[in-house]
């Protein structure tokens, strides 16, 4: 595994870095198959595929040499269809007079070196808040966009024709105190870019956003290699004062994080030596997918809890802040906290979801406990977690 790795590292900082290309010219068949299975679960597939477009590779092998081209191609057609939706997104809300600031992929594709090589799987724009209905409704009348009627915890999801997703943000809050105090002032420094109305977020702040968005997902499971390639990126190429960037980052209670998961990208893409903590990040990470992975979730959960029933009861009796951005009407009726409760649970009643809780319950009940002190201590030392919340 741990070649496997390497390997990956080492085509990825060929292709985006500008590295020198590791010689693959001997690579076995099962080499590659695990490589082609660590790449689609850290969905850097389509990198690999294009690594491997002009390289001879054993004749075993060709089959899985086609699956990465498709992978390879799949990015690119992917990438043109979500550019053109962008641009009419963009367009339509220019027409209606409407400010609004692109986020992620959208904006951080043009610090690589070629705009598909990252992928994204939908198209995030955020609008104020006031403005959202009448977002939506310019995209659902001139667009012929569906959905958008139900409100999320910071978007709401519409769908092109072609089923392009849209996730429209009213915010860019990740649930998290103090994090979302310094989120909720993102258009204090945003800047005009396009026409009349299209802004861009600050250098510093775009920055801090994505080290905020990791943190959010390394507290629910991992965030995959894709988001600390883009920070890598972001601090290589990105103009920004550093003390303004900090500022925000201390604001947020992020320091130790952003210090942490900077220099595991500078180990991954400037082959910086290891470190004992970069190592246990690395395997938290890898050992998930994009998104994470349940029993991670679980390991987190657990890493401040004393022990399998606490957690458990805490899966069934959901914080009122975890409840309350799930049910955005108990920001106005915190009374009907129990009516929420019971709705939650309900909606459990599905198969799919009766399986994912069957899964998380075995996942609790197996979890290893050094494993579960692993990731407290990493946690702990990443500043993610207080000391004593074991």
């Amino acid at each position: 595994m741990k070649d496997t790795r390497k390997l990956l590292f080492e085509i990825i900082r060929a292709v985006v870095c500008g590295d020198t290309p590791p010689d693959v010219g001997g690579i076995s068949q099962g080499e590659l198959l695990a490589l082609l299975n660590l790449a689609k679960a850290q969905d850097m597939a389509h990198i690999v595929g294009f690594f491997f477009e002009k390289r001879t590779l054993p004749d075993e092998c060709s089959e899985i040499k086609r699956a990465f081209s498709k992978q390879y191609l799949a990015s690119i057609y992917r990438y043109q269809y979500l550019t053109y939706e962008y641009k009419r997104i963009c367009a339509t809300l220019e027409k209606n007079k409407i400010k609004y600031i692109p986020l992620k992929g959208s904006v951080i594709r043009s610090y690589y070196p070629e705009a598909w090589m990252r992928t994204s799987c939908d198209i995030d724009v955020l609008v104020e808040e006031g403005e959202l209905s009448l977002a939506r409704e310019a995209l659902v009348r001139e667009l012929e966009y569906t959905g958008g009627e139900t409100l999320e915890y910071h978007d709401v999801s519409l769908y092109s024709k072609s089923g392009v997703h849209l996730e429209l943000h009213f915010n860019i809050r990740e649930n998290t105190d103090p994090m979302d105090k310094i989120l909720d002032t993102v258009w204090h420094s945003a800047y005009l870019h396009d026409g009349e109305y299209g802004y861009r977020q600050s250098n510093e702040f775009l920055l801090f956003h994505q080290i905020a968005h990791a943190a959010y997902h390394f507290t629910r499971g991992g965030c995959g290699i894709r988001p600390l390639l883009d920070i890598w990126l972001l601090r290589k190429r990105l103009s920004f004062d550093a003390n303004t960037y900090e500022e925000l980052l201390l604001g947020a209670g992020l320091g130790e994080f952003g210090k942490a998961l900077f220099e595991l990208c500078e180990v991954w893409y400037s082959k910086k030596e290891y470190t004992p903590l970069a190592e246990e990040m690395e395997n938290f990470i890898l050992g998930a997918g994009i998104y994470g992975s349940a029993e991670n979730r679980v390991a987190v959960s657990r890493s401040d809890k004393t022990g399998k029933l606490a957690y458990i009861l805490s899966r069934i009796f959901m914080p009122y802040k975890s409840m309350k951005a799930r049910y955005r009407i108990l920001e106005r009726w915190p009374v009907l906290l129990p009516a929420c409760h019971v709705h939650r649970w309900l909606s459990l009643l599905s198969p799919e979801t009766r399986k994912k809780v069957r899964r998380e319950i075995e996942y609790s009940a197996s979890l290893d406990k050094q494993k579960g002190e692993r990731v407290g201590k990493m946690l702990r030392e990443i500043g993610l977690q207080e000391e004593g919340e074991e």
